[in-house]
């Protein structure tokens, strides 16, 4: 029973230290006791950082190399030890005959654990998009133009290969990777436009084990010991009924979780937006609630869009209004300029700006899923 409840306890408390961590910060907790608390974590957290960067410097990047490829690993030994447990002692214990003599659920179990383990492969193992060549750049960028709001074309300061719009370095992996979303340290490899199917894959089987596990798991307690309680079946009866109990809790707490994820990925998709793409546009909606984003109307300007900014006049000691390059931040031309072009402010990011990477829902789908794009 001490291990429930300890089980227990680790759960809600690393829940409990992540939203700290996740909401601590917003304006109407600033000074709070929670504030304080997500600063202290924050602090623990950096000290470990530095612990770790100075052993990992000593063994070349061995230490990277073992925690990058731990939590893989961590989560295929879990669920193959869930698997385990779930045979000898759910299904051959505690598992309703009905259920265990029915050809349709001995098929359903068989291609929920297939369809786990085939999505983990092709999610870690599949080529996510890397940028290997200036070929294959240019090529990426006839299929992802530049927008010149949140990508303008450069080049990549590392791999020094030009950077399609949609793409990003992935300091992690070390390459550029096409269609960019993030890197999923559940896989230990980027989410990009080849792979990003087999992640979905991946989530829809994940959600798909943990709902059909609870069912399993709650059809093997509902009818037992009718006048006990739920907490009495699944720690003070048998050894199967406590695996089993655990089964329930455990994904009854993680199905919502997945859930709720893949439900984010959904609204991206939707939206026409990867994630990395979508804190882009946060940037530009600050901006835009700020009053200092304006569209340059002269079509003959290089630039469509600049930032209005505060910048140091060193010769005079002195700010002045100035209009900024949203490319690369160089000054384009600072207030009563005669050169000025004619421009107006973005009131709206939904009705002034236009993503053109947004397809449609079933069209960004056909894009993201099913790869309509052969580079």
């Amino acid at each position: 029973m001490q291990l429930y409840k300890l089980l227990l306890v680790v759960i809600l408390g690393s829940s409990i230290a992540a939203s700290i961590v996740l909401f601590g910060d917003s304006p109407s907790l600033r000074g709070s006791l929670i504030h304080r608390v997500r600063r202290w974590i924050l602090n623990s957290l950096q000290s470990s950082v530095s612990f770790y960067r100075s052993v990992d410097n000593r063994t070349n990047g061995g230490l990277t190399w073992c925690l990058e490829w731990s939590i893989p690993v961590f989560y295929v030994s879990v669920i193959t030890g869930c698997f385990y447990l779930f045979f000898t002692e759910t299904y051959l214990e505690v598992l309703p005959l009905n259920i265990k003599h029915s050809i349709f659920h001995n098929l359903y179990i068989f291609a929920t654990i297939t369809l786990v383990y085939l999505s983990t492969i092709l999610v870690t193992y599949t080529d996510p998009g890397r940028i290997s060549s200036s070929t294959m750049a240019h090529r990426a960028s006839t299929f992802f133009p530049y927008n010149d709001l949140i990508f303008h074309p450069k080049d990549c300061a590392t791999c020094k290969l030009p950077k399609p719009a949609r793409s990003k370095h992935c300091s992690t992996c070390g390459h550029c990777i096409m269609l960019y979303d993030h890197h999923c340290i559940w896989v230990n490899n980027c989410i990009g436009y080849y792979n990003y199917r087999w992640f979905f894959l991946f989530l829809v089987s994940n959600i798909n084990l943990l709902f059909y596990g609870g069912l399993l798991s709650y059809w093997s307690l509902v009818d037992q010991f009718p006048s006990t309680s739920w907490w009495h079946r699944i720690t003070s009866t048998t050894n199967a009924n406590k695996t089993t109990g655990v089964f329930l809790i455990l994904c009854s707490i993680f199905v919502v979780i997945t859930s709720l994820f893949t439900a984010l990925h959904l609204r991206y998709l939707y939206l026409g937006v990867t994630t990395n793409e979508c804190d882009k546009w946060s940037e530009l909606e600050y901006l835009v609630e700020l009053g200092t984003l304006y569209k340059i109307l002269d079509k003959n300007f290089p630039e469509n869009y600049v930032e209005k900014s505060m910048v140091h006049d060193k010769s005079t000691d002195s700010y002045l209004q100035a209009y900024i390059s949203l490319r690369n931040e160089r000054i384009l031309f600072v207030e009563g300029d005669e050169s000025i072009p004619q421009m107006e402010p973005v009131i709206s990011v939904e009705k002034d700006l236009v993503n053109i990477y947004d397809l449609g829902f079933w069209g960004n789908v056909n894009e993201r899923l099913w790869n309509v794009y052969q580079i």
